[in-house]
């Protein structure tokens, strides 16, 4: 079953975290009991990662995708994988235009050439959907994606950096007096800001974080998020990139998933950053 416009447009803007608040509850919950929905999710999320390696997403479309879409480890490792298999198949590419200018062919092999369908590529439909190669070729080409992932790493293009993990309190707010903000600042070579949320009670299996700026622009907005259990005071990890995060004051807002799949605030935190 195809999927309409509105509905793959929703999913696309789910995982870019552009999708309004009100909607995410129903669509998690389609996702949870729609196999082909769920299909129709990962198909989007292979368009969006091809889209996003060829360039072809606005400004602000790939600024979400790697404030938001990038996140999830998962979704790491399948950016990696597909960004070091688009390199193979693209040197592979090269490699074989340079045999055809190199050789000397035959009159008759002349003709050939010009032919456009003896320039069709071995496996045609890796021009057509690059993603749908990725999946298709992973199972052949699985060791080749390893190994340039391993060598783009240790070459230090893609090497994570440091984690900075910073425990926040619910509750404090800009115009309490005497009241401390958290300050934070972000060493250089910093990756991944984790921020700590404790929570005043774990009444929720999942929550949602909402970052925003001082002027109430969002910086991104992360669901899916469950309560740590190996410590005794119950806190959520909310892991974002360093790189959004300037000068400025921000605050988190918390939010609980009701069974009906509506959010209900649970708490706010703010903090500042000095660099």
């Amino acid at each position: 079953m195809q999927l309409d416009y509105k509905e793959q447009e929703s999913l696309r803007k789910y995982l870019l975290g552009s999708l309004p608040p009100g909607e995410i509850g129903a669509l998690e919950e389609r996702l949870l009991t729609d196999a082909v929905f769920y299909d129709e999710l990962l198909m989007v999320e292979d368009g969006l990662i091809d889209q996003y390696l060829s360039g072809e997403q606005s400004p602000a479309e790939r600024e979400s995708f790697e404030a938001h879409f990038a996140l999830a480890p998962e979704r790491q490792q399948k950016v990696r994988f597909a960004r070091a298999l688009k390199k193979y198949v693209s040197s592979t590419n090269e490699a074989e235009a340079k045999d055809v200018i190199i050789a000397e062919p035959s009159s008759s092999e002349l003709v050939s050439v010009a032919d456009p369908e003896s320039q069709r590529p071995f496996f045609p439909f890796l021009q057509r959907n690059p993603i749908l190669a990725y999946s298709l070729a992973a199972t052949f080409v699985l060791v080749i994606g390893i190994v340039s992932w391993t060598t783009l790493n240790r070459s230090g293009s893609h090497e994570p950096g440091q984690v900075l993990a910073v425990v926040l309190t619910p509750g404090l707010s800009r115009s309490v007096d005497g009241g401390e903000i958290k300050k934070i600042s972000i060493p250089p070579g910093t990756d991944t800001l984790e921020l700590q949320l404790e929570l005043p009670k774990a009444e929720y299996a999942t929550y949602r974080a909402e970052v925003l700026r001082s002027d109430r622009t969002m910086v991104s907005m992360i669901g899916g998020l469950r309560p740590a259990t190996a410590t005794a005071n119950k806190s959520i990890t909310v892991p974002m990139s360093a790189s959004l995060f300037k000068r400025d004051d921000y605050s988190v807002k918390l939010g609980g998933k009701r069974p009906d799949g509506v959010y209900e605030d649970v708490a706010s935190y703010v903090f500042r950053v000095l660099n």
